[in-house]
């Protein structure tokens, strides 16, 4: 049942290719190739490994290190379904973090209720707040989004005690020392930052760089951001923009208190939510 469920939810995304590509154009700005690569196709992708998986990862397991008392009994592991799963998805992300859960929760047998974020109102429709869903009980809720939404979620669900996973992201250095080579830390980084226009996790927050190659890879940073924008991020197609007015306003003010100086880009535009990508030497 599961299989067939994920099957066709594969040839719903394939349907809606389009309608997804245009909801995050709208919401982000994002191009379509973004989308694709980091939204649909992935989840295609998840889809695809998960149903030829599954026949695998549903088997009943012999316990392992089982006392010699209870191995008579023969015990085994076996996978149940938990119940029903709340996912509350995010914003930057909306198809591929929201449904990615969803995948992994169908394939166990669960039923979900989807929640996404209102952040992204183009792909997320109308839609009740995250408190509404909290009022009720559930079985799972898997969070994706900030550490002070993580803390209400975490309140709300300690009530029932209702298992939670959390996926808050986090502050992510890089580390580049003096044995580095200059270009490649500029074209990976610069690549890893302008993705969704910086609203991606797992890329790196600051850098820790040997203080005898910070002029090098300044340096490299600027070329590679003339390469990969000739006429500047703003006129560019393939770059994203912030948001909403509340995000914009609270890196803007990252920058404006900021006690560094300011190396590469910090053009802003506040109606277009455009931010450049910007380097601070602190």
């Amino acid at each position: 049942m599961s299989s067939s469920v994920l099957s066709s939810s594969a040839a719903l995304l394939g349907d809606h290719e389009k309608e997804i590509a245009e909801a995050c154009a709208q919401d982000l700005n994002k191009p379509r190739f973004e989308t694709e690569v980091a939204g649909s196709d992935w989840l295609l992708n998840d889809i695809v490994f998960t149903t030829r998986n599954l026949h695998k990862w549903v088997k009943d397991e012999k316990a392992p290190d089982i006392d010699l008392i209870f191995k008579f009994m023969r015990p085994q592991i076996r996978k149940d379904p938990l119940g029903c799963v709340l996912v509350i998805g995010t914003f930057n992300f909306p198809f591929q973090l929201t449904l990615g859960p969803v995948i992994g929760a169908i394939a166990a047998g669960n039923t979900v209720v989807i929640k996404p974020s209102e952040n992204a109102p183009s792909s997320a429709g109308c839609v009740p707040k995250t408190q509404a869903f909290l009022a009720e009980r559930w079985d799972r809720i898997f969070f994706t989004g900030g550490a002070n939404v993580g803390h209400i979620i975490a309140k709300a669900a300690a009530l029932h005690l209702t298992p939670v996973v959390l996926e808050l992201g986090g502050i992510n250095p890089a580390i580049v020392s003096k044995t580095t080579n200059p270009r490649l830390v500029a074209c990976r980084m610069l690549w890893g930052k302008v993705v969704n226009a910086g609203q991606l996790c797992t890329s790196q927050n600051y850098l820790l760089v040997d203080r005898s190659l910070v002029p090098q890879v300044v340096a490299e940073f600027k070329k590679a951001y003339e390469e990969f924008y000739p006429k500047g991020a703003k006129m560019s197609s393939d770059y994203s923009r912030i948001i909403n007015a509340g995000h914009f306003q609270h890196l803007k003010s990252m920058l404006d208190n900021s006690n560094g100086k300011i190396l590469v880009g910090g053009a802003m535009d506040e109606k277009d939510l455009f931010i450049e990508p910007t380097i601070v030497l602190s």
